[in-house]
């Protein structure tokens, strides 16, 4: 039988103290993994707090899935925000050019 360590409740802010600095940067280095849990045949990442008028877009990136290519955005979360955190620039009707990456 498969040994498991103990699970532990943990503050998220011991791990990662700083979304934008900390937690981005380890999300990115673990990306397959992401795709993997949601799904997603793979999830390359093309930016990297991408600034959307007053806010930044933690991660933009092309997803595919079968034959299928997307562009994703995502959106870190760790606490409680100090503004509309869903898509702000996609609920105000901003438009924006996602980034490319040079080949």
């Amino acid at each position: 039988m498969a040994e498991f360590g103990k699970f532990e409740m943990e503050d998220l802010r011991n791990c990662w103290t700083n979304e934008a600095k900390n937690f981005t940067p380890w999300l990115v280095k673990n990306i397959k993994e992401l795709a993997k849990v949601i799904g997603i045949d793979s999830i390359e990442v093309v930016e990297k707090e991408f600034r959307v008028g007053k806010y930044f877009c933690d991660i933009v990136g092309k997803a595919k899935k079968g034959r299928e290519d997307v562009d994703i955005v995502i959106e870190n979360q760790l606490e409680i925000s100090d503004h509309i955190i869903d898509s702000p620039y996609i609920r105000n009707n901003q438009t924006f050019t996602l980034p490319r990456k040079q080949e």
